[in-house]
């Protein structure tokens, strides 16, 4: 009898729970005189506050019950709009009940009230036949069962996460019901003035390895659990239904209490406060895009060439140009310049009226013909090329055509962009899990059609790992993710304070911040190594066609120069030799001048005039 009395009583323990600031009682009879007595004497002493009506049943309500500073609801079964309206705060139940079924729909009705809590204190008075009856626990906390027993007052409560109580209460019976664990405790009411504080105690104190029931996901919530002294028992999921969880913004195994925690993380925005709660902890979390490293412009560099072919066709272009100067009467920049019209399919300056020249100008067109698309094949091999930059933005996806990787938990902020709308466009989009983005990230290393949306710290960790990656400049999404709870779970409030107290002395987030310090200065040396390794440092393979021709501009320089000096030594012989021998013309002229005279006067010394 014992037993099942103690069952019963920490069935309604858990029943019970102080939800508002008023006090319900629902009718009954058959109390007797003792109990009522010290039922009124525990909620004046323990459960009043001025600042929060009471709700009443009419059959408990007597004459001199004093209602204080607090505003005062009497109600009776048919709950009537008064016990329904709005409250400033949550309210104290007081209830007693004919049979478990009356219990069990005045409970659900209370939960209906804008007023409800999981902190409201519920103070249940039994009626022996009642004590017996009741075998139902309802998820609640803050319950005091009062029960008559040999004259005396005993008052029951139910502990589901310890099983030592406190002083003065005392151990009664330890059961289990849905893998859950609970203990019952019992105290004889005494008229004492510390009553209060003895009855009202933190039962979440000490948990003592309490089980609690959470969807497997990051570790979050189980690190905090641990600092708790608890334990997670893990369920694991389908896609479908995480799905379905996503699509309908509420967890159905949430909804009907079949876990208490989820321990993935999702939007703030998302959450249906209707059918479950949350955890006052929040993660803020930065998306960016990752995609293959593209270069602003392509360089000639990219395109192969054969140094030997160049080698040579040089070589042979020197040559033509050579005697196309000689010539030209030496004429080196109109050779130049015939030269390259010549590579460029056009006709030359210099005239074709010497044999050399007609046959030089056929060889050479004959060459050019022949190796001139090579050439033009790599320069369009270099302008066919599209400019390419690196993406910064979502409009730089669509334009693009990328095919976009992201969160699914992204769908509705992707759609809100207005990129992709039509039928075709959705195809390049493609919502995923966490392991397919971590499959996308290694994906965009070698493929420049993938871009992939997820976290900016994991991209940044794959772009410190290789050169080949570029993560977004800026930040495209920034959201607010928090855990989803069971509504009504009775840890919640002491998880909510254990997560503050490592969130305020930075155990969760100092983490996140050395790693995200770590993989930007490491992203900013491999920043400084590639801007290093744009100076091409004097090496012969990198440099062997600048070798080729500096050399060949040196070995013309040095023909030109030979030609030149010949030229000159020639022209300074030729004019000294007009010089010679125009001065010996003169000389010559000068001589037959004087013999002209000398034989006009004669050569008598001794012929005189006028004598």
């Amino acid at each position: 009898m014992w037993v099942m009395r103690a069952t019963l009583y920490c069935s309604l323990l858990f029943i019970c729970n102080v939800s508002c600031n008023d006090i319900k009682i629902i009718k009954q009879t058959g109390i007797s005189s003792h109990l009522h007595r010290d039922a009124k004497e525990l909620v004046e002493m323990c459960f009043e506050s001025n600042s929060n009506p009471v709700f009443i049943s009419a059959d408990l309500l007597s004459k001199d019950w004093d209602p204080g500073g607090n505003s005062w609801v009497v109600i009776d079964h048919k709950f009537q709009k008064q016990a329904m309206g709005f409250n400033s705060a949550y309210p104290t139940y007081v209830l007693s009940f004919e049979s478990i079924g009356y219990l069990k729909v005045a409970i659900n009705h209370f939960r209906k009230s804008t007023a409800w809590s999981i902190k409201s204190p519920f103070l249940i008075v039994e009626r022996k036949s009642s004590c017996l009856s009741a075998g139902e626990k309802q998820d609640l906390l803050a319950v005091y069962y009062l029960c008559s027993h040999q004259d005396a007052t005993i008052v029951f409560t139910l502990n589901p996460f310890a099983t030592h109580p406190p002083a003065p209460w005392v151990f009664v019976l330890e059961f289990s019901d849905n893998r859950k664990k609970s203990t019952l405790y019992a105290m004889e009411y005494t008229k004492d003035s510390n009553i209060c504080r003895k009855l009202t105690f933190d039962k979440t104190k000490k948990l003592n390895g309490h089980e609690e029931m959470k969807q497997k996901g990051s570790m979050t919530v189980y690190e905090t659990l641990s600092l708790m002294e608890a334990k997670d028992n893990t369920w694991f999921f389908s896609s479908s239904a995480k799905i379905t969880s996503f699509k309908n913004g509420y967890f159905r195994q949430l909804a009907d209490k079949t876990i208490d925690a989820l321990d993935k993380s999702f939007q703030l925005a998302d959450t249906n406060f209707k059918y479950m709660d949350i955890l006052t902890r929040y993660d803020v979390i930065s998306y960016s895009i990752l995609t293959k490293k593209s270069n602003y412009l392509t360089t000639i560099s990219q395109v192969a060439c054969n140094y030997q072919f160049l080698f040579l066709t040089i070589i042979m272009l020197m040559l033509i140009g050579m005697i196309i100067i000689i010539n030209n009467k030496f004429d080196i920049s109109s050779g130049i310049l015939d030269v390259m019209s010549l590579t460029a399919g056009m006709g030359v300056i210099t005239p074709l009226d010497r044999l050399s020249m007609r046959i030089i100008y056929i060889f050479g067109f004959l060459f050019v013909f022949t190796v001139m698309p090579e050439f033009q094949g790599q320069v369009s091999a270099i302008l066919s090329e599209p400019l390419r930059r690196n993406v910064e933005s979502l409009k730089d996806l669509h334009d693009n055509n990328y095919h976009v990787y992201f969160d699914a938990k992204l769908v509705r902020d992707i759609v809100k962009e207005k990129l992709w709308v039509t039928d075709e466009d959705m195809q390049y989009l493609h919502p995923s899990n966490y392991s397919e983005l971590n499959k996308c990230a290694v994906e965009a290393e070698f493929n420049s059609t993938v871009a992939c949306i997820l976290f900016r710290s994991t991209q940044q960790w794959y772009a410190s790992i290789t050169t080949n990656l570029h993560v977004s400049r800026d930040v495209i999404f920034e959201k607010y993710f928090v855990n989803w709870v069971r509504k009504d779970w009775s840890l919640k409030d002491k998880l909510d304070r254990v997560s503050s107290w490592t969130t305020e002395l930075g155990f969760h987030y100092g983490r996140l911040s050395q790693s995200f310090k770590y993989y930007t200065k490491k992203l900013r040396d491999i920043k400084r190594i590639e801007e290093r390794a744009s100076f091409e440092f004097i090496d012969f393979d990198t440099l062997i066609l600048s070798y080729m021709i500096v050399l060949g501009l040196s070995i013309w320089g040095l023909v030109a120069f030979g030609l030149e000096l010949l030229f000159h030594n020639y022209e300074k012989r030729r004019r000294q030799t007009l010089i010679r021998r125009r001065f010996r013309m003169e000389l010559r002229s000068q001589l037959r001048n004087v013999s002209s005279i000398e034989q006009i006067i004669p050569s008598n010394p001794r012929t005189s005039f006028g004598g």
